[in-house]
């Protein structure tokens, strides 16, 4: 089966500008976050066996209008060095964006007032009839996760399937495994000894209720227990599930906070199939576009050029690694 990795590239960028360490040259700075982005696409798209590299890129978010103080960052200006690499990593993040769209077959899914997020899960929704891994710490894709859809954490090596999750680590051989993308990977158990179930939709009510503190999004019901909260999705429409739904909160002599309308705006906020029908419509406009383009070639050479203009020589021995990569082109599975 075709199958496609999908990448965060302004979570992979963000990461690689700030693991360049000690040097002040913003040029050189720029240039070695690049090679480590180059670097970490090739590694992740061996290890899947991938066939072809999807990457989304943030743009303002339409989701600021349902909620104003959505993802309003933290001020940095006691952190110099925090804003010397926010500054980087927009720079590298445009070029890199560029020249994967203008000079490989990468597929660069990049509009305004959509989020990576956004496209990787209409990239999804879309592509139902091949294998689509998505590499990526974040777990707002926990969601995603299906039969066609894989989550790989490469921080914590571990990887969420709709069969269960697996990790790889070098101690434990006499554990139950299995293989995938040619390598073996062991099955997570429960307590009991049974495959760790995965459920992407617990993990979307679980996140609704608990809010999301990166992204400003208040919890729909503060401190409420794990237990009741399983014990309530477990009894979706029935006794449990509508006491806590209808339950309210909140300091004596004020007005109460409404769980139903604070998970009903959560769920407005963080359920990826949930954007407005303009956002949708714009994201396949521009799926559409990418996937009609015609293949580019002379990668090699574009590669090449990219590398010497951004003082990558180092990278540019590595092309055999990357190149295949960059110059594979969009399949649409069968």
């Amino acid at each position: 089966m075709v199958r496609h990795l999908v990448i965060d590239l302004n979570n992979l960028v963000s990461r690689a500008s700030f693991a360049v360490k000690g040097i002040d040259d913003p040029d050189l700075w720029a240039g070695q976050a690049m090679s480590i982005a180059f670097q970490s696409l090739s590694v992740f798209f061996q290890k899947v066996q991938a066939d072809h590299l999807v990457v989304a890129v943030d743009s303002y978010s339409w989701r600021k209008a349902l909620l104003s103080e959505y993802k309003i960052s933290r001020s940095d200006k006691s952190k110099p060095e925090r804003t010397a690499a926010k500054k980087t990593t927009h720079r590298v993040l445009d070029d890199l964006a560029e020249f994967l769209h203008e000079n490989t077959n990468v597929t660069v899914l990049r509009t305004r007032g959509v989020e990576a997020d956004d496209f990787i899960a209409r990239w999804t929704q879309t592509h139902t009839n091949l294998h689509n891994v998505i590499v990526s710490n974040d777990r707002d894709f926990f969601q995603l996760v299906a039969d066609h859809v894989d989550l790989y954490d490469p921080l914590h090596k571990k990887l969420y399937t709709a069969q269960g999750i697996y990790y790889q680590d070098d101690k434990a051989e006499w554990v139950e495994a299995e293989q995938r993308f040619g390598e073996t990977w062991i099955v997570l158990k429960d307590s009991f000894g049974e495959r760790e179930k995965f459920d992407p939709e617990w993990e979307l009510f679980f996140k609704c209720m608990r809010g999301d503190v990166s992204d400003c999004i208040r919890p729909a019901f503060p401190r409420v227990s794990t237990r009741k909260l399983r014990e309530a999705y477990a009894d979706r429409g029935g006794v449990k599930w509508n006491n806590l739904i209808n339950s309210t909160w909140g300091p004596p002599g004020e007005t109460p906070n409404q769980v139903r309308d604070l998970y009903e705006l959560n769920l407005s906020l963080i359920d990826l199939r949930r954007q407005p029908e303009e956002i949708k419509f714009d994201m396949d406009r521009v799926i559409g576009l990418e996937t009609t383009r015609e293949p580019k070639h002379l990668v090699e050479s574009y590669f090449d050029e990219f590398c010497k203009n951004h003082r990558m020589v180092r990278l540019a021995d590595k092309r055999a690694s990357i190149v295949p990569m960059l110059a594979s082109p969009y399949l649409k599975g069968d």
